[in-house]
């Protein structure tokens, strides 16, 4: 049998997952960089030329 006490929980923890995932968007958004940008900057930083 579930206690509330678990139920309580269980909602809190989604209620945070969604928080996360509302945060990780807002993120994206913006500081958010294409990948073609950031592997540029990486091979320029160890000294790669295509």
């Amino acid at each position: 049998m579930t206690s509330f006490s678990d139920l309580k929980n269980a909602y809190r923890l989604q209620k945070d997952a969604k928080c996360a995932e509302l945060i990780k968007e807002y993120s994206r958004m913006k500081y958010g960089r294409k990948k073609i940008f950031v592997d540029q900057e990486i091979e320029d930083r160890i000294g790669i030329i295509r």
